[in-house]
């Protein structure tokens, strides 16, 4: 799943703003948005409602985590 959000959602928008022929500055905007972690409203969320908390915790510090490696990648393809 988090190679789908790290890896694939970049990869899509890249081809979206292809395709829409955005300036390069937009693009890059574009492509570096898809390629953010998970916010962590997800977590604010499953604590207010109290429901997987731990999981919801852990799955947004190892996206962080693995973005922090991905995106500079991101913006050297970019």
């Amino acid at each position: 799943m988090r190679a789908l959000k790290l890896m694939a959602m970049p990869a899509a928008a890249f081809v979206l703003a292809t395709l829409l022929d955005l300036p390069p500055l937009a693009a890059g905007v574009v492509v570096l948005f898809a390629a953010m972690p998970t916010g962590a409203n997800v977590y604010i969320f499953a604590v207010q409602y109290q429901r997987l908390v731990n999981p919801v915790s852990g799955a947004v510090a190892l996206g962080t985590l693995l973005a922090a490696v991905t995106l500079p990648g991101v913006v050297w393809v970019k």
